[in-house]
């Protein structure tokens, strides 16, 4: 998953700006320290070989003239306007797909809620649960395997859903090749399918029940109908949320605007090259201290706007294997674990008691209980109730703000 620093953050202390600034995983150095390198090797070579061949020579004039033309013309300003109108849009997408990634366990939950038990024998009734919780995990894991590298690194073919991974049986594994549309078509829906297939053979609806009744025959439905509904509800919305997020692996940025940020940021690298090339031209030396606190100045602004266009591509598409980028595996291995538990080991609930009366007011640690002294007792008051206790002498006069 994303590295998470919320802790570190959770309080604004003035120890946490040197704590952020030097984690690596995840940071601003790990993602430019390629190219700041490549770019201050470059910049260094240019200016020795400047030195030591060109000052002095029939090539300082052009040079210079060059050099100087970059000083005058810096596209630092519209480089800072694509980004800063691209990033939050790209942002906002990266976002909308993590909330696509809808967790299986609610349809699990739905599920229990809807289901009648005594419907089916109890051995019946286990086999339709553990259907269900397999499919569910496999349309997820068969999305995961199209649109993410960590998903197709995991589960490369339907062997390691087969044989290594148990997840479904050789027979089901042919029919996930016999139901896709075409070789290279997403087949994950095909789970879903066979879920609404399976409860719909169980499922009698409100005119069968009636004509049974007359017949007098004994007709238990699996769900009713209003449950139902509501079942099938669900079904259709995650398989429409893990489309959706199919829709963003076919629908990616305009290829235009990505070229032209990548294209732009290069220029402008070379930009800032040619500006410190101008400060030496100026100096009349390459190796003056002056010439090399602007190589150090401009360094920083290729580390701000390299940096930028490297989380703009990592935020780009969230399911590659950037530190940032979904952790699939985990997030699998987290709903297959919890299917299990909630569709196949469902949890102990404790009889309801009157024993244990609620106590007037919750205990403290020492910890929570030093909060005490900061906090504000009138925070839940209203603005007029606050007025009248005021008025009375009943609050400080500092109470208010």
């Amino acid at each position: 998953m994303t590295v998470n620093y919320s802790l570190a953050a959770a309080t604004a202390k003035w120890t946490n700006f040197f704590k952020l600034l030097i984690r690596w995983r995840g940071s601003l150095w790990k993602l430019v320290i390629f190219e700041y390198i490549a770019w201050l090797f470059w910049t260094i070579a240019l200016m020795l070989l400047a030195e030591f061949f060109v000052l002095e020579t029939s090539l300082e004039k052009p040079l210079r003239d060059l050099t100087h033309f970059f000083q005058r013309n810096d596209i630092g300003t519209g480089l800072s306007f694509m980004l800063g109108f691209i990033t939050p849009y790209c942002y906002q997408r990266w976002m909308d797909m993590y909330v696509l990634l809808e967790w299986p366990d609610n349809t699990a939950h739905v599920f229990n809620t809807c289901v009648q038990e005594d419907a089916l024998t109890p051995k019946e009734m286990d086999k339709l649960r553990n259907c269900v919780a397999r499919y569910l995990i496999l349309a997820y894991i068969m999305l995961m395997r199209d649109v993410s590298v960590k998903g197709r690194k995991r589960f490369p073919t339907l062997e390691h859903l087969t044989h290594y991974g148990g997840v479904i049986t050789g027979e089901e594994k042919e029919l996930l090749g016999v139901g896709r549309i075409g070789a290279g078509d997403p087949h994950y829906w095909i789970p879903i399918c066979w879920i609404i297939t399976m409860v719909k053979k169980f499922y009698v609806s409100g005119h069968e029940q009636k004509k049974a009744k007359k017949d007098a025959k004994k007709v238990k439905s699996i769900m009713t109908e209003k449950h139902y509904k509501e079942f099938i509800y669900r079904l259709l919305k995650y398989r429409g949320d893990l489309g959706d997020v199919l829709s963003f692996d076919f629908v990616p940025m305009p290829l235009a605007q990505t070229q032209l940020i990548t294209f732009v940021s290069t220029l402008y690298a070379i930009l800032l090259t040619g500006q410190v090339m101008d400060m030496g031209f100026i100096e009349r030396s390459f190796l003056q201290q002056s010439v090399w606190i602007s190589l150090f100045y401009v360094s920083l602004k290729l580390l701000i706007y390299v940096g930028w266009v490297k989380s703009f591509e990592v935020i780009m598409n969230p399911f590659g294997e950037d530190d940032d980028d979904f952790d699939v595996s985990q997030l699998v291995d987290r709903h297959w674990q919890l299917l299990i538990r909630v569709m196949l080991d469902p949890v102990t609930v404790p009889p309801m008691t009157a024993a244990c009366l609620p106590p007037a007011v919750l205990p403290h640690t020492l910890a929570s209980r030093a909060l005490m002294r900061e906090r504000d007792d009138d925070l839940l008051l209203n603005s007029m109730i606050q007025e009248e206790l005021l008025a009375q002498g009943q609050l400080p006069h500092d109470a208010r703000v």
